[in-house]
């Protein structure tokens, strides 16, 4: 699967052929208590929390256990281009993250009470050999009008 380039967002979505005990992995790591999960072409399609790996747990799910048969596809989700008072009115209690789509149910935001937005006024998608071009001409402080990368 392709990553995000918005590492806050890589840190928050899963694949649903991924394994209970790797979204529990990345609910660690983003803090939140919840992951988002995508298909391959990183469609929304639903979302999964701590509480739904415990309840998988005592039904007799095991850590390497997909996910596909535990994570809620009934995940509540915003344009991203939704008003602060929308978001406002959606964010509650029981929902504390929501996921912020385009027109494809591709998350490229999320919002929660301390974050209602952060798009950027352009955001690049960048993928592949272009992602790993960039990433290396960055990472060796590359800037030429000659070489590899022209």
């Amino acid at each position: 699967m392709k990553k995000y380039i918005n590492q806050e967002i890589n840190d928050l979505v899963v694949n649903e052929s991924r394994s209970i005990k790797f979204s529990l992995k990345k609910i660690q790591k983003n803090g939140f208590g919840t992951v988002f999960i995508i298909d391959n072409k990183k469609k929304l399609l639903g979302i999964m929390t701590d509480g739904d790996i415990r309840k998988a747990i005592i039904k007799g799910g095991m850590l390497g256990d997909g996910i596909r048969n535990y994570y809620n596809n009934k995940v509540k989700y915003l344009p991203y281009n939704s008003n602060n008072q929308t978001i406002q009115n959606l964010l509650s209690n029981r929902i504390k993250i929501i996921p912020l789509v385009n027109e494809k149910k591709i998350i490229v935001d999320f919002a929660t009470a301390d974050r209602i937005k952060k798009i950027p006024i352009s955001e690049s998608f960048i993928f592949g050999k272009e992602y790993t071009n960039v990433k290396k001409c960055l990472d060796t402080n590359w800037l030429s009008s000659k070489g590899p990368f022209v």
